[in-house]
């Protein structure tokens, strides 16, 4: 090693030593002075997922412990007290809880429509798409809803709880037999006679002196018949899919209820759809100029949208899941149906 060298390496360590002097010596006076030490800054870490869910969990269980909690049992009343000095009287707790959902299953029946005395048997099915709650994702069914049933409106098939013959033969059987009228009592209960019965009761019974004479109109044939004719009489409780109601036309909801219901089902459940062949279609299909709607017989209808080709007039209508199955647009702004691209 060249002296040039050494010299370089002792001046270094010179530096050094001196440094450590200076440093040494201003420690010291900051120690003198009373200068507190400067604290290192800690970087604050972000909380980590599992951090977060263990906060949000402990959270949950504060405000379950804080709200959730069970009743205590030392602070039910179990039976009645009496305080003689002020003439208080106190509830047993049992009574006070029994009170309280009698008071709100009150209330909300309070709220609820009362079901006519003439409320004919039905299935709990969409009245427009006859499909139940919650079917291909249409949500559950809202109503009930109650319309008059009369010979111009009848709902279809699928909607009563039983066949409209059935019904009939309810409505007839439901009559009271006349007094002295073997033939009223005889058609009431019909197939109740066995094979081996004679006849001779019943011609004696017709050729007796208490024979009381009718009107040409009044034996249970005709009246049966007429019922038949008629149709099935009654009310009718209408529920309903979220969507099937809000697409239908001239159908308005004013304080939880349908006025406009009772004057356009009848129309509602004339409509066939374009796509299912099923009653109850209620979305009119609207078509520009360019556009060729298929060879469908004219069927009378509320608002629906027709085109004249050839001289023949055309409506057709859909379903709402019809519509949304097979690519139609539904504008929902303002709720017009167009065809498919």
């Amino acid at each position: 090693m060249s002296a040039h060298q050494k010299e370089e390496e002792e001046d270094k360590d010179e530096n050094i030593v001196a440094n450590k002097n200076i440093n040494s010596e201003s420690v010291a006076a900051a120690e003198k002075s009373g200068v507190p030490k400067r604290k290192k800054r800690r970087k604050r870490r972000r909380a980590s997922s599992s951090e977060a869910a263990r906060d949000e969990l402990d959270m949950c269980r504060t405000v379950q412990q804080r709200y959730g909690a069970k009743r205590k049992v030392q602070d039910d009343i179990k039976e009645a007290l009496f305080n003689p000095c002020t003439g208080e009287i106190f509830q047993p707790s049992s009574y006070a809880r029994m009170m309280a959902r009698s008071t709100e299953a009150h209330l909300n029946r309070m709220l609820q429509p009362e079901p006519p005395d003439d409320l004919v048997a039905s299935n709990w099915l969409c009245a427009f798409c006859l499909k139940p709650s919650f079917a291909d994702e249409q949500g559950e069914l809202y109503g009930p809803y109650f319309v008059r049933l009369s010979s111009e409106c009848q709902p279809p098939a699928e909607l009563l709880a039983m066949p409209a013959s059935c019904q009939t033969k309810m409505l007839v059987k439901s009559e009271p037999a006349e007094p002295n009228s073997s033939v009223t009592t005889s058609a009431v209960h019909r197939g109740h006679h066995s094979k081996d019965e004679p006849k001779a009761n019943i011609a004696t019974n017709s050729n007796s002196s208490n024979k009381v004479p009718k009107h040409k109109n009044s034996s249970p044939k005709r009246r049966r018949s007429a019922t038949a004719k008629s149709g099935v009489q009654g009310s009718l409780d209408i529920w309903l899919h979220g969507d099937c109601a809000l697409w239908a036309p001239e159908l308005f909801l004013v304080g939880g209820r349908l006025p406009t219901l009772q004057l356009h089902i009848q129309q509602y459940w004339k409509q066939k759809c374009l796509v299912c062949s099923g009653v109850g279609a209620t979305i009119p299909i609207t078509y520009s100029h360019n556009d060729d709607p298929p060879l469908v017989s004219a069927t009378p209808s509320i608002s629906g949208s027709s085109k004249t080709v050839s001289g023949v007039e055309r409506r057709h209508f859909l379903h709402y899941k019809c519509a949304l199955e097979n690519g139609y647009r539904l504008n929902s702004l303002t709720y017009v149906c167009r065809p498919p691209m």
